[in-house]
């Protein structure tokens, strides 16, 4: 078993493939949900707006963005 720190809370954990801890990843997906519907309510945002309100990096939206798990409107 190999056992190590998360890269995001610093916890021990049993590593399965993640650098994430269980809950840094629950986390992480909970702050990505909160962020997309605030995208859906907010269509003419930008990157600078979301990141300022939703408390989260930009360098986090790019690669959600890089990953195509988000977009913005062409607007």
């Amino acid at each position: 078993m190999d056992v190590r720190n998360c890269k995001q809370c610093g916890k021990v954990f049993n590593y399965i493939g993640s650098p994430l801890c269980p809950e840094s990843v629950k986390k992480a997906e909970d702050k990505f949900d909160d962020v997309k519907a605030y995208i859906y309510d907010h269509p003419k945002c930008g990157m600078q707006e979301v990141a300022k309100e939703m408390e989260v990096s930009v360098a986090q939206i790019r690669k959600w963005l890089k990953e195509e798990r988000l977009s913005f409107s062409e607007d």
